[in-house]
């Protein structure tokens, strides 16, 4: 698999694509206690009501986000260089917020290509990230719901070995199944250090 054999060796460059109708307020810099980069929404975004496939082959709606913080990538695993990094950085920070005790999201993958991100190929991959990384892809129309509800873009281009655009950003789901707030490509490990703490409530 292409992604998997490129993971450790590519290239940090991402911009973000995000075509979200609400109205965003960002906080960016500061001293520390301060965001530094999270985008927030000055009122949470319910997530609409829908039905994808966990890797492990169980449905996948909204419920599966209640009671945990996740941050949640739009990817795929054929996606030769932005998806690997992003997932990589957030592994990352989610490694360093365990080592200083902090509130730990988990990171979910909602593949845009379905046609080849099975629930096991899905499983494959986010293995290589570690603890805390799962994957979820399921039926198109529901994933274009979904994607259309919280503001990101994908599109699938033609051929046979087809690529697919998509948004780079990551989402923030907070406990109450609601988009809380977003990190805009290209990504920090350092911020989202900073930040996740100060949006999860430690």
């Amino acid at each position: 698999m292409t992604a998997l054999r490129k993971l450790f060796t590519v290239l940090l460059a991402a911009v973000a694509m995000v075509g979200t109708t609400v109205y965003l307020a960002q906080t960016t810099g500061g001293p520390p206690g301060q965001l530094q980069k999270a985008t927030v929404l000055p009122e949470p975004l319910p997530l609409p009501e829908f039905i994808l496939t966990g890797q492990d082959g169980r449905p996948f709606g909204k419920n599966r986000f209640r009671g945990k913080f996740s941050l949640v990538f739009f990817g795929f695993t054929h996606c030769p260089d932005i998806c690997p990094a992003t997932l990589q950085q957030l592994a990352v920070a989610r490694s360093r917020l365990a080592e200083a005790g902090a509130t730990l999201p988990e990171i979910v993958l909602i593949s845009v290509d379905p046609e080849r991100d099975s629930p096991e190929i899905l499983a494959q991959y986010t293995a290589y990230f570690g603890a805390g990384v799962s994957g979820v892809s399921g039926d198109l129309d529901e994933l274009q719901k979904l994607a259309s509800a919280l503001g990101i873009f994908f599109e699938k281009s033609a051929g046979d070995d087809y690529d697919v655009a998509h948004s780079a950003v990551v989402l923030l789901i907070d406990t109450a199944a609601e988009l809380r707030a977003l990190f805009s490509a290209p990504h920090d490990i350092d911020a989202l250090v900073n930040d996740l703490p100060l949006l999860m409530g430690r």
